[in-house]
């Protein structure tokens, strides 16, 4: 018997690969990897469950027959020839190539670059700069006869403004009730009550496909003109800032990379905010996918920095007493969202400067964002946050002291209270930059060879033997308190 599988993350409006009569059967299947493989987010699972739902009624409204597989229900395919879309998932392929007679897969709708270009790309070592030029270049967007519009291929620059107090942030519209998300909280605090996070009656995401196009409408109307300037920016007031949280539904296939181009492109704004909007679809997204299918097997195996500490419960909590961090850790748990900058320079850095293991760190994202899939995980721990992979992806680590922090945010150095360590009590900025030169300490050697480091290494040896030793000890004594 041939039948079709619908992922969690296949939910699109255009279903002309449904309609293929061969399939004896159409499941819609809350997939393990999705629901059960770790302990996840309530909301990320409510999202899914509600999405899934509103496609189930979708699908009998347009005539196609299709049945519905809950996460509990124990459905054997062994008798199944399976076709679905290629989930860019090994974990999820490897499953399935078990689970079935057969696997086959077809060409998946979520990319803008196809499966044919990334074997062509197998053996190459790419850098994301050159990956992006050859999207933009295929795609002919924000190009002036084979240049780049405005004079540059990146306004990197340009993104990354620190913003005054005066500055009017749009609220985004986060009462998204209808009948899916009611019966989605319901299922999820019945089913997954010990999982981790917040489920708030009024649920933040949209979960029909008309009201995700609005939702693109509405950051295009409202905030697109400032994303540019501030998208580097990080508020303990305004948890979504200029972005558009546009990523969970996109990773689920509620709207497509190419419907949100398309959107975006008509968009009048300055081409700093377009730009830096486009590097991030046509770019690093597409990016991070080809790195993933060609080496995501083995990056995940990869621990460059051999890094040893198992992720501390105090970061599952909060209770960090780094104020930012914990911040954004309590923003987590009631929104599943925190946007990038956030995810590597503050949540990322963190990690990699306590030497946690990088699958720790990979599992942490996972659970706690209701965007992360294994695809833009493995790629952006293993290859750019934490650095395992030893520079195949990025050239350098990405890390730094509390000043960069504290110019590209709202936070002061005495906020949160401060951490009795020893005799001594100290602020997080204190504690961050202690950490900060004890990782430059331990990995000096490597970091020192590498341009974009090696002046952090110079201002390292600039201490003196003293100052040395009390960072060193603060670091251990704050990594001790973590661990207790």
């Amino acid at each position: 018997m041939k039948a079709f599988v619908i992922l969690p993350i296949h939910l699109f409006e255009d279903i002309e690969h449904l309609k293929n009569k061969d399939y004896d059967e159409i499941f819609l299947i809350e997939e393990y990897i999705h629901f059960r493989y770790l302990p996840y987010h309530k909301l990320k699972l409510a999202f899914h469950r509600a999405t899934m739902k509103m496609y189930y009624d979708y699908l009998k409204k347009k005539k196609i027959n299709v049945t519905y597989i809950d996460a509990f229900d124990k459905k054997s395919f062994k008798k199944y020839e399976i076709y679905m879309m290629n989930p860019a998932d090994h974990l999820i392929i490897n499953r399935w190539k078990k689970e079935c007679k057969k696997l086959n897969t077809i060409a998946t709708k979520s990319f803008l670059i196809s499966e044919e270009e990334i074997l062509e790309r197998e053996n190459e070592n790419f850098t994301h700069d050159t990956f992006y030029k050859f999207m933009r270049k295929k795609l002919d967007v924000l190009m002036d006869k084979n240049k780049p519009e405005g004079g540059k291929w990146s306004f990197d620059k340009e993104n990354r403004k620190s913003m005054s107090k005066n500055t009017k942030v749009p609220e985004l519209d986060l009462t998204n009730n209808n009948e899916y998300t009611r019966e989605a909280i319901k299922y999820v605090k019945n089913k997954f009550k010990n999982n981790y996070g917040d489920l708030p009656e009024d649920f933040p995401y949209p979960t029909t496909h008309s009201r995700v196009k609005k939702w693109l409408k509405e950051f295009i109307k409202e905030r697109f003109n400032k994303f540019g300037d501030y998208q580097d920016f990080v508020s303990n007031k305004h948890p979504f800032m200029f972005h558009s949280v546009i990523s969970p539904f996109l990773n689920v296939g509620m709207i497509t990379d190419k419907e949100v181009l398309e959107e975006t492109k008509k968009a009048k704004v300055d081409i700093n905010d377009k730009e830096g909007f486009l590097r991030q679809l046509i770019g690093w997204r597409q990016y991070v996918y080809t790195v993933y299918m060609n080496k995501g097997q083995k990056m995940r195996q990869m621990n460059f920095f051999k890094a040893k500490m198992k992720l501390p419960e105090k970061i599952w909590l909060g209770e960090t007493k780094i104020k930012p961090i914990d911040d954004i850790i309590k923003k987590l748990n009631q929104y599943a969202y925190s946007h990038h900058i956030e995810r590597l320079m503050w949540l990322g850095a963190f990690f990699l400067l306590l030497g946690v293991k990088p699958i720790d760190v990979n599992d942490w994202f996972m659970v706690m964002h209701i965007d992360s899939y294994d695809v833009f995980m493995i790629p952006n721990i293993f290859g750019m946050t934490q650095h395992a992979d030893g520079g195949e992806m990025m050239t350098r680590p990405y890390f730094s002291s509390s000043n960069y922090l504290l110019k590209m945010s709202d936070y002061k150095k005495n906020d949160g209270e401060k951490l009795k360590l020893g005799k001594e009590e100290y602020n997080w900025a204190e504690i961050w930059d202690s950490l900060y030169y004890d990782f430059i300490s331990q990995h000096k050697k490597y970091l020192e060879k590498n341009y974009s480091t090696a002046r952090q290494v110079y201002h390292w040896n600039n201490k003196n033997k003293k100052e040395q030793s009390k960072i060193k000890k603060i670091a251990k004594l704050y990594k001790n308190y973590l661990k207790n």
